[in-house]
């Protein structure tokens, strides 16, 4: 969770919401597999942000970085290719 002050009611429902996305996911994946989702409010990529996730701590951030790494300068060249 952000250290940023709440915004009314929208933390909560953005808490509950991440929360019942988090147990389809992780309902959904394979024995095995890791997840975290992160939402931010637009306009405020710097700032807020919220995340769940069902991996260790450590994990998470070190695959993020690995993210961020290997795609530096190609983030968004292929979105014209299906998943």
């Amino acid at each position: 969770m952000s250290n940023v002050p709440p915004q009314g009611g929208k933390d909560a429902y953005v808490r509950d919401k991440l929360q019942e996305l988090a147990s389809v996911l992780d309902e959904g994946l394979p024995q095995g597999w890791g997840f975290f989702l992160m939402v931010y409010p637009f306009g405020d990529a710097e700032g807020r942000f919220n995340y769940i996730g069902n991996g260790n701590r450590n994990d998470v951030v070190k695959v993020m970085a690995n993210f961020i790494e290997k795609s530096k300068g190609t983030f968004g060249t292929h979105s014209d290719q299906k998943i």
